[in-house]
């Protein structure tokens, strides 16, 4: 599965003839790879082929936006803060639960 995030050409077969089943693998694949480079360290590479993946598929697994909000608690604000930053901009949220509007006026 890593071989989607790095490789153009298979981008392009998986963003037009991909099926459901090929999303979930990638989902599934992607979730637990994130979670173990979140526990282990060397998340940097991996983050970097995520924003390639969606600046040229503009699909965002859904498991990004879970992993995020793990990984945004335990942030120092600096490490992996370009990958950080583009895939916060290109991921549309799902689930805004704990999101509460602050109107400090």
């Amino acid at each position: 599965m890593v071989s989607v995030l790095q490789d153009r050409r298979l981008q392009q077969l998986f963003l037009f003839k991909g099926k459901d089943v090929e999303r979930q693998r990638l989902e599934y694949w992607l979730s637990a790879a994130l979670m173990e480079g979140l526990e282990q360290g060397g998340l940097d590479e991996l983050l970097r082929m995520c924003t390639r993946f969606l600046r040229f598929t503009k699909e965002s697994p859904g498991c990004l936006e879970g992993f995020l909000r793990v990984y945004l608690k335990q942030w120092d604000g600096q490490k992996n803060r370009k990958s950080v930053f583009e895939l916060l901009v290109s991921i549309v949220p799902a689930n805004l639960d704990g999101m509460t509007p602050s109107f400090d006026g």
